[in-house]
């Protein structure tokens, strides 16, 4: 036979299996008695969205636990729903905001918006959540300078030193209460603060080694804590509870700071002393704290720019009277609010394994066609399995 006969008769063979059913690929597409049976699933879709914009004002308020929130007031009228007032409740990203709204120092040089999604079934609210954005700038070159340690206190020079030489274990805090806690983590980030902001034309980088916080005295400076909190370092003794020992005996620490908000607030008018190193020099320079911590939290970009996003639950809140004196920024803000009204309709899902089924069908086409080919050689019938009776064929 020639190979042109050959293809011909192959080619023949191959149409001829995929027209009947073979045997494989037969066997791999039959039907399921159970998928007859399958019951409608309910899907949920969108049937309509409408889109509302607003220019309000943004106020920080705390709850009665700490937890801190955000009361947003339209300049411009109610929404669809008659209300011109939301709420904005803790879900992710909170704590940080609500510090950055709360310096109006910073606010003036960044810009908010806030995006909010509600669901809606039969005009109820079923489900909904906000973004707020704020993006913006330090101005890195009023944020942190050098200076001569000359012109720094004894004490301050002590720790440094020490720092310096190896002999920082006062000069580190040490983790015995939760004010030292903080302290020590406060010291932590410090240290993690990107000072080419402030070495732009220096090819090697100064890297922190030791960070000492003074007050406006020039002091080292001390947090006034509650006595319930305490901090070893401040009274000189180790006689208030552990962290650990509140833990051991079932009880809670008492959070310190309270939040970060607190916190920013604790270290206003606190200034950090860093001492840094390029692998061959030293130098020292002075940032304000609080708005260290906060650069640093926001990933610390030398440019000081950062684009910081926090996620909220949102509701209307009809009992809300926000005071424009109490609201952050110098002017309203954008608020853009997408309603979308569910719907649900029944669909009957198909197999489950269609997807699977025809990944397979070209390899048990393949299969069909080769055990086709081999039986037809011999002269025996290549597939019967598609018949429609189960009686055995006469033989001729």
């Amino acid at each position: 036979m020639s190979l042109v006969a050959w293809g011909r008769t192959s080619l023949l063979t191959w149409l001829c299996l995929l027209a009947s059913g073979c045997c494989f690929t037969n066997a791999l597409w039959e039907d399921d008695p159970d998928d007859e049976d399958r019951e409608p699933t309910r899907v949920r879709v969108v049937e309509a969205t409408r889109r509302h914009e607003h220019r309000v004002i943004v106020a920080v308020v705390a709850g009665s636990d700490e937890a801190q929130g955000l009361q947003v007031a339209a300049l411009d009228g109610p929404d669809a729903d008659g209300g011109s007032a939301w709420r904005l409740s803790a879900v992710d990203g909170e704590d940080l905001a609500c510090a950055l709204l709360a310096d109006r120092r910073l606010l003036g040089r960044c810009s908010l918006h806030i995006d909010a999604l509600r669901d809606r079934e039969q005009g109820d609210v079923v489900w909904s959540e906000a973004t707020l954005g704020l993006q913006g700038a330090f101005e890195t070159a009023s944020l942190g300078r050098a200076v001569d340690p000359a012109a720094l206190g004894a004490a301050v020079r002590e720790r440094l030193d020490a720092a310096w030489t190896g002999q920082d274990a006062f000069a580190r805090p040490k983790a015995a209460t939760p004010a030292d806690a903080w302290l020590m983590r406060l010291d932590e980030r410090l240290r993690s603060v990107d000072l080419r902001a402030f070495t732009p034309n220096e090819p090697a980088p100064w890297v922190p080694y030791a960070v000492v916080l003074v007050d406006q005295a020039g002091k080292p400076w001390q947090p006034v804590v509650p006595p319930a909190v305490g901090s070893a370092r401040s009274s000189g003794t180790r006689d208030r509870v552990p962290a650990e020992a509140a833990a051991a005996s079932g009880e809670a620490p008492p959070r310190f700071p309270r939040s970060r908000t607190h916190e920013v607030s604790l270290l206003a008018g606190v200034r950090a002393v860093l001492a840094a190193t390029n692998g061959t020099l030293t130098r020292t320079f002075v940032l304000p704290a609080d708005q260290a911590v906060l650069w640093s939290l926001l990933g610390g970009a030398a440019d000081g720019h950062f684009d910081f996003r926090s996620t909220w639950r949102f509701r209307a809140d009809r009992l809300a009277n926000v005071d424009p004196a109490a609201a952050t920024g110098p002017e309203p803000w954008p608020l853009a609010v997408v309603d979308r009204d569910i719907g649900y309709r029944e669909e009957v899902s198909g197999p489950d394994d269609f997807w699977a089924n025809l990944a397979l069908t070209p390899f048990t086409l393949a299969a069909d066609f080769v055990v086709g080919w081999m039986l037809s050689a011999i002269g025996v019938e290549a597939c019967g399995c598609d018949d429609d009776d189960d009686e055995p064929r006469r033989r001729r």
